[in-house]
């Protein structure tokens, strides 16, 4: 019996090995397309054609409900009432940074691949979108808008709690970053997608998306001031912004990033 054990163990053991032998090798997907891979010209009839159906199907099905060559009887819609809500430019808004930021990516896949004509080819298409834009709404955000998607990991140390501590933030690589979630910490991380804007008194309004996603997730915005004066004395309603930012929960318990780790990561 012991002998027979030992033969059943040994082939266990060689079977396992013969099903790991060259696995990833094996486990590749030939057809599987990694992030830069893509060539510049597999973009530009997606360009050209679903942006221009987009804007033409959209625009067709309002203007033909404002004169009325159609009517929606099923619908709730009132443009034919010529009552545009916001969400009629809502889309407009979406559709145009959408394809404008695919023209950005061309350009960026062009640049990296060293293709000077779809260079040429992506900054007028990313041109015309924005101007389509710019005729509907006048005065946009340019350079900042198409900066969205870049990851960044930043390792934070904080002193003190409430109005004023001690902050200092170091840029790490991914690697090391999933090392300290899955070695050191063993929980995830706390994710945000952060979004910034610039004031007209000089600072900056940083609002961020905290684990989206997830049923806990939630919005915050933030300013950093240069002192506790000036951030006592600042108003949201000197910016028009006392809609959005009505509720401080600065010197509130339990409202703290340190305080969302303890009650979603225990």
């Amino acid at each position: 019996m012991k002998y027979a054990k030992y033969i059943l163990i040994l082939a266990l053991l060689a079977a396992s090995g013969a099903c790991t032998k060259d696995f990833e090798d094996y486990n590749t997907n030939p057809n599987k397309q990694s992030e830069g891979s893509v060539a510049p010209i597999a973009l530009l009839e997606p360009l050209i054609y679903s942006s221009t159906n987009s804007y033409s199907s959209y625009m067709l099905s309002i203007a033909n409900e404002i004169s009325q060559v159609t009517v929606a009887k099923s619908t709730p819609r009132r443009e034919h009432c010529y009552n545009l809500a916001d969400g009629n430019f809502k889309a407009i808004w979406n559709l145009g940074y959408k394809w404008a930021g695919n023209a950005k990516h061309m350009y960026d896949l062009a640049v990296a691949q060293n293709q000077p004509n779809f260079q040429a080819i992506g900054l007028t298409l990313k041109v015309y979108n924005m101007s389509i834009l710019t005729d509907m709404f006048g005065s946009i955000a340019y350079r900042e808008a198409l900066k969205g998607g870049e990851t960044a990991y930043i390792l934070c140390f904080k002193s003190g709690s409430g109005l004023a501590r001690e902050e200092i933030e170091r840029p790490i690589d991914k690697e090391l970053f999933d090392e300290l979630e899955t070695k050191i910490i063993c929980k995830p991380l706390i994710g945000k997608i952060r979004r910034s804007y610039a004031l007209p008194d000089g600072l900056v309004l940083e609002v961020n998306h905290v684990d989206e996603g997830q049923p806990t997730a939630f919005w915050y915005a933030e300013v950093e001031y240069p002192t506790v004066e000036a951030a006592r004395s600042w108003k949201p309603e000197a910016f028009g912004l006392a809609d959005y930012l009505n509720d401080d929960v600065t010197d509130q318990p339990g409202q703290s990033m340190g305080a969302y780790w303890e009650q979603t990561r225990k």
